[in-house]
């Protein structure tokens, strides 16, 4: 409890053994919404070990296996990651999901899954990488798109005006 200047004291919740904002697993599971959530609720998933994919193939852990991942710079569209994996897994990263993001590692395009319900997941291979996430959202490119052919469009409505005034016998 911390003091305020309310009349209510803050409160400030711990809960312990909480993931870190970005972590590796070895293993994955592959399910569709609803059977992510059942997955994800179920007493045999150990999120620290394992990861709900939306798409993808499932994985098995290699016995043992061990993972690192910080992250080395955020701002709101990007993300850059270091990651260290004893094999082949996934880096997850407990920020929110949505198909605009874009994920290299090691410069080499990579796909950016849907991972428990909710967050990103890459996968790795074995060995220590950079993993780089990128916010591209279509509809910004679309937009920008229209933009420019809607300027060309107003751009050469006016040249053609202006030639048609040129043109044009003067009357007296």
């Amino acid at each position: 409890t911390l003091p305020s200047l309310f009349p209510e004291a803050i409160r400030v919740w711990r809960v312990p053994g909480a993931l870190p904002r970005t972590w590796v697993v070895g293993a994955a599971r592959v399910a569709d919404e609803r059977g992510a959530f059942e997955s994800l609720a179920s007493s045999s998933f150990d999120p620290a070990h394992e990861v709900v994919l939306a798409e993808g193939l499932p994985r098995s852990a290699p016995d043992p296996f061990a993972g690192t991942s910080r992250i080395l710079r955020a701002t709101a569209d990007r993300v850059t990651l270091e990651v260290d994996a004893s094999a082949p897994g996934y880096v997850v990263l407990a920020d929110a999901f949505d198909p605009g993001w874009r994920a290299t590692v090691d410069g080499q395009p990579k796909l950016v899954h849907r991972a428990n319900v909710a967050f990103r997941a890459v996968a790795v291979a074995e060995g220590r990488h950079v993993v780089e996430m990128v916010y591209r959202p279509g509809a910004v490119f679309e937009g920008l798109t229209l933009s420019a052919a809607a300027l060309l469009l107003a751009l050469g409505v006016a040249v053609a005006g202006a030639r048609r005034e040129r043109r044009a016998p003067q009357r007296s």
